[in-house]
């Protein structure tokens, strides 16, 4: 994970808006979605069941039962 997007989720996950973290960052709201679209494909839990299905793939979509 960049640092752009370890920035961007952890704002996100303090509750701070799009607009407000796109306008700290010096992006727009579209760039900041981008980033927060590719940190969440590295999520830990994620990336570990990968693995350990043998696959290094990142799943598109996911499915919680």
């Amino acid at each position: 994970m960049t640092p752009e997007q370890s920035q961007a989720l952890s704002l996100r996950k303090q509750g701070v808006s799009l607009s407000d973290i796109a306008a700290s960052m010096g992006k727009s709201e579209k760039a900041v979605k981008s980033l927060l679209e590719r940190a969440r494909k590295h999520d830990p839990a994620m990336t570990a069941a990968m693995q350990a299905v043998g696959t290094n793939l990142t799943p598109r979509m996911m499915w919680a039962k």
